[in-house]
């Protein structure tokens, strides 16, 4: 018997489920076998698609085919934008083509737009088509870009559109400085995972966030963001709050714990990227009574940075950390993680399954 008579009786799903394990190469070939295959390959192989807007070769071929043939652009559900070029021309003769392939993805649930050429004016394709998209099912849109006033307002139109987002990632870079700002306010009533810029937060209006991951470079009013984040979080509920890109010398940090003590006392995992010294988890200690629902506690050093090794008494910190907080189950300091048995002492377990239990996400 023939592998196509088998083939033949085998229900659709099980032949869809073989061609999604194959490499992205073997689908393409696979689209090629029959009319069935190709019935189910192209939907599959269609709904993840990365754009390299500097490279030239075979984007008119790309764009004209999701044009030409609705089927394959209504099958597209995460579209991956990248623009590293500084040659401002190298997108001008497809810049209609792009505005009308854009367009023509109306079922699209994932956009993320990685804008990283540095000294160039931006890409005109990428900040163009925020200004035209309308994508009635898209959930989660991530952006990192370079910040100016003018790109600041698209993107802020960008989400304002599009209400039912539930994630959103925006990460500037070469941030302006916090008084060059000018973000509206936005409505954004389904959203339950932001991560970027604290200095977002203020124009940012939801419901009930359940996780934040915040970047805290180049904010001046730290108290201000937090004032704002308190109204976004709802106090009966799980909330996951990470720092990331604090100062060196921990005074950004006890600004920021003794605010959110003050402001937000209900987090219940918290996570801080900083400079791991004895003197900062002493102070953490000092912190941890006043937050009443707080079970889990995570601090690492930051990836980008070189620094000295830092011996630290860990044991201490956690006698110290538990005494100090009723509520707490497990810690993670740098990349070791304990957490607390019913004996009331601390072991050591997998930081990969601490960041589960905490709800840490992999979304950075």
């Amino acid at each position: 018997m023939s592998h196509l008579s088998i083939l033949q009786w085998l229900p659709n799903e099980i032949i869809a489920q073989i061609v999604e394990s194959a490499p992205r190469t073997d689908k393409a070939l696979l689209c090629r076998v029959s009319q069935l295959f190709q019935e189910l390959a192209l939907p599959i192989l269609n709904r993840d698609i990365t754009v390299r807007l500097d490279r030239s070769r075979n984007l008119e071929a790309l764009f004209s085919a999701m044009i030409q043939h609705p089927g394959r652009a209504n099958a597209v559900r995460s579209l991956t934008l990248i623009h590293e070029s500084s040659d401002p021309h190298l997108e001008s003769d497809y810049y209609d083509l792009f505005i009308s392939f854009t367009k023509s993805l109306q079922h699209l649930e994932y956009l993320s737009i990685r804008d990283r050429c540095a000294g160039a004016p931006g890409s005109p394709c990428v900040y163009s088509c925020l200004d035209f998209l309308a994508l009635s099912h898209i959930l989660t849109c991530c952006m990192d870009l370079r910040s100016s006033e003018h790109i600041n307002n698209i993107t802020l139109h960008f989400l304002a559109r599009h209400p039912g987002l539930t994630r959103v990632r925006l990460w500037h870079y070469q941030l302006p400085k916090p008084s060059d700002w000018t973000w509206n306010h936005t409505l954004l009533p389904n959203v339950r995972h932001y991560q970027g810029s604290a200095s977002f937060l203020p124009a940012l209006t939801t419901q009930s966030l359940q996780e934040v991951l915040l970047n805290w470079w180049a904010v001046s009013s730290i108290d201000g963001v937090i004032q704002a984040l308190k109204p976004l979080v709802h106090p009966d509920l799980p909330f996951v709050l990470s720092n990331y890109y604090l100062n060196a010398g921990g005074n950004e940090v006890r600004r920021i714990l003794s605010s959110l003590s003050d402001h937000i006392p209900s987090i219940t995992s918290l996570r801080m990227e900083i400079f791991l010294e004895q003197e900062t988890m002493r102070f953490i200690a000092s912190c941890l009574p006043r937050f009443f629902r707080l079970a889990y506690i995570a601090v690492i050093q930051p990836e980008t940075t070189i620094s000295l090794p830092v011996t630290l008494d860990e044991r201490g910190i956690l006698s110290s950390w538990g005494d100090s907080s009723a509520t707490l189950r497990a810690c993670c300091i740098g990349k070791r993680a304990w957490r607390k048995i019913d004996s009331g002492q601390w072991e050591e377990f997998p930081k990969t399954n601490f960041d589960v239990e905490a709800g840490f996400s992999v979304f950075k």
